[in-house]
Order: C-alpha cells, then structure tokens, then sequence
C-alpha cells in the first residue's frame, strides 16, 4: 500500500464512527490541522454497526470504542467490516497496556483518547499493509466423517460469508478432504483461484496440509477451513483447534460420526482449560436422506452437548451447490450465528483508498 503524505492529491476520505458527538469534532479538527478535509461520520457505538451504513473507497477509519476495554469484540467487528489495506485506528478511555497490545496484534492502532488523540493522523498515515501479519478470522468446518457433505458446508459458509460483508475471503479446502471445490464453485481449477471482487478458492497439497498461516492467505478477512478428521491424530485435532477462531464441528446422524463428534469436543475444553483451542466451538448436524440413525435427543445424549444447527441436505454435495429454501434459511441462520451479524438489505465492498 501506498505511503500517504500531506502533499498527496487524493482526496482522503476518514471514517469516523463514534457515539460522542464532541469527540467527533475534536478528531475533526485534529485531523483537519493535518491537511484532512474530507470525513463521513457515523453517530454511533461501533457494536451497532451494519455494513449496509457504509460506503466505500476510505483512506482510513477511526473508531471510538469509548470506555470498553472488550478488544475482541471490536477486533472481529472491524475485521469483519473492513478490508485489510484499510488504516484502522481505535481510540478509547482506557489507558490499558493490555488492551493496546490486543488490538495492535491484529494490525489496528488503539490509542488512549485522553494523551494520544495528537497520533491518529500519523498511525493513519504510517499504517502499511506490507508490514501486517495474517489477521483474518479463521473459521474450521470440521467433518467428523467422510460423505457427510463437509466441503458442501464449507462452500457455502464462505460464499454466504462473502456475500454478507464483501471483503477479502478465502476457502481452503485441505488435502485430506474431497478436493472438490471446482465443482462445487463451477470453477476449473488446479490449485488457486484469487479473485479480487468474489470468494477466492485454495487447494492445500499434503506438504502444506493443516497450514494456517501462509504469505498467501494475508489479504483475506476471512479464512475458511475445510477438513475430515474422521482418521486424524489427535494432535493434528488440536493443531487445527489451536489456529481458529470458531471451529464448526459437522457430523450426520451416525453412531461413529456422533462419537467423533464427542472426542474432539472433549479436546477443545481441555485446550481451552489451558488458555488453547477454538475461542467457540458450535455442533452442527448435516441430515442425510435416506439414514435416520440416532435422534436428536440420543445424538445431544452420546455427544454431551446441544445441538447448535440441524442443515437439511439439500443437494448431493459431490455434483452441485444449489440450496433450496429450507437449506439457505438454515445456513443464513448459520452466518448469523457464527458472525455476530444480521443479515442486511444491500452489501457494499471496502476498499482502501
């Protein structure tokens, strides 16, 4: 990304979302000292936020987070909203060292308001996308079984995803999985295909299987996993807990599927108990046509855990994507949960300018 300067002729449009309407004038002003003119304004708590409130093409943005010291929450929001090569600096009343460090792990400058609101215009001007590391929220569909319709799930999570938010988002589909995300996209592809408007596809070989951090997933927002672990080790199990941020745990209504279902449950508390694992793990059940084994209450009894999501099969996941009604409500209501995120009347792509 292109270092800004004062004598740079482009027009620099600075977001600028808080609740306290004088402090959006003192950050104007600030700015304005610098040679910034050009501001949209949002009057509001940033946990209120739809993406459908914004436009597109900022320079960068300046959130107030105000008295919260909840870095996570606003973490995954602005991940969530906005692309990357955007400058994001978040300002608030606490002067946590704590809480600066969480934020700025993640590639977002925090700022306490009081002593250093005289810094947003450099951290904005200074912010280069070279210098980041891979902050996308990193999503595992976990099959707890061959055949059950895992990269089917995971397609749709990551396109639903990318036509929720419109930024940067990858499915990586691993080497141990069914390898068939050309099909199911419609896409002819060997390995990659990187798109810049629309959801980009990655095929992991086995030399690069169970990799979470590659220079190649850097752009991205948002990172779709796809992997069976039906004949895993239960150290790989943990690898993969270990790397993501929410882990969708997918299983039909098998014995053998429900139990799998339970071990990697039990892993992912232990890991938790230990500071580890997926931050949030959901049980989803993928209904197949013809089997009815186990009853929602026996599978909720083997796995000790409630069921999070019932998905209807709605298609033979080898041969094609479609969705019918009862399917797209179901994974909508899967996006919903899994983002925090309502879905909104209109989508917007965002840009850094």
């Amino acid at each position: 990304m292109k270092i800004f300067s004062k004598i740079d002729n482009k027009v620099k449009t600075v977001l600028i979302i808080s609740e306290n309407t004088q402090r959006i004038e003192e950050i104007k002003q600030r700015l304005a000292l610098q040679g910034i003119n050009d501001f949209s304004i949002i009057n509001k708590n940033l946990s209120n936020l739809n993406s459908n409130e914004l436009e597109f093409d900022y320079w960068g943005v300046v959130c107030d987070i105000s008295k919260s010291t909840d870095a996570k929450t606003h973490i995954d929001i602005i991940i969530r909203l906005f692309a990357n090569e955007l400058a994001k600096v978040v300002i608030g009343d606490s002067d946590s060292i704590t809480l600066k460090q969480n934020f700025e792990k993640r590639g977002i400058s925090y700022l306490h308001f009081g002593s250093e609101a005289n810094q947003i215009y450099d951290k904005l001007v200074k912010f280069n996308t070279n210098e980041t590391k891979n902050y996308a929220i990193k999503i595992a569909v976990i099959g707890c079984k061959g055949g059950i319709g895992t990269s089917f799930c995971a397609y749709h999570i990551a396109r639903l995803i990318y036509d929720r938010f419109s930024t940067p988002t990858l499915l990586v589909q691993g080497a141990n999985s069914s390898l068939n995300i050309d099909i199911l996209s419609g896409i002819n592809f060997e390995k990659e295909h990187f798109r810049a408007n629309g959801l980009s596809l990655y095929k992991q070989n086995q030399d690069e299987n169970f990799e979470f951090s590659s220079n190649k997933f850097k752009q991205f927002n948002f990172i779709i996993f796809d992997y069976s672990v039906q004949a895993l080790q239960k150290e790989l199990c943990e690898d993969i807990l270990n790397h993501c941020d929410t882990a969708i745990l997918l299983s039909d209504t098998s014995v053998a599927s429900v139990r799998k279902a339970k071990e990697i449950i039990k892993v992912n508390r232990f890991l938790k108990s230990v500071n580890k694992g997926a931050s949030k793990l959901v049980f989803y059940i993928n209904t197949p046509y013809k089997i009815n084994h186990l009853s929602t209450d026996q599978i909720e009894k083997i796995a000790e855990t409630k069921i999070d999501l019932i998905l209807p099969n709605a298609g033979n996941s080898e041969l094609g994507a479609k969705l019918n009604r009862k399917a797209q409500i179901a994974f909508q209501t899967a996006i919903d949960n899994l983002t925090g995120s309502k879905k909104a009347s209109k989508f917007w792509l965002f840009k850094a300018r």
